[in-house]
């Protein structure tokens, strides 16, 4: 990875967990009941991959 590439891609993790937040994708496992739930941010350039993950 060059110089800010891993940084970039970071960003772009963190933008993903922020919009599982916001648009609330878990509510309805939550209304029915589940307690554990773990939200996954995806993120990849060509052959680069990036995970992170909340759980909650």
């Amino acid at each position: 990875m060059e110089s800010g590439e891993g940084e970039d891609l970071e960003k772009c993790a963190v933008v993903a967990l922020e919009q599982i937040r916001t648009k609330e994708y878990a509510s309805e496992l939550r209304e029915r009941g589940v307690t554990e739930i773990l939200e996954i941010g995806v993120v990849f350039e060509g052959k680069k991959v990036l995970l992170r993950w909340l759980q909650g």
